[in-house]
């Protein structure tokens, strides 16, 4: 599928940028903004959830503000601190719509 062809390359260009960083570090800014776009698009490809909580997450929002920050956090530092929040008011969400 597509989403995972464009989470494959993420993880490459990340790959890359980590391994040399001094070749390109310059270029930074221009590849973490082509990375947040490849985020989104795979984020709305994989949307499991209504438009209104894919807005509520923070690494949704953070790469629509082009921060790859809390992507790079969660996917490749593996810091599950970064949706704690955000899961649990998903949770919270669906496990009243069940009861509905």
């Amino acid at each position: 599928m597509l989403s995972d062809v464009l989470a494959d390359a993420e993880t490459a260009i990340h790959l890359y940028q980590t391994e040399w960083a001094e070749l390109y570090g310059p270029l930074a800014e221009e590849i973490n903004a082509v990375r947040c776009r490849m985020i989104l698009l795979q984020m709305r490809l994989d949307q499991a959830v209504p438009d209104d909580w894919l807005e509520k997450n923070p690494i949704y929002v953070a790469a629509k503000a082009g921060d790859i920050g809390p992507h790079d956090a969660y996917m490749h530092h593996e810091d599950d601190s970064v949706l704690e929040a955000y899961q649990r008011e998903l949770a919270a969400f669906l496990a009243s719509q069940s009861k509905e």
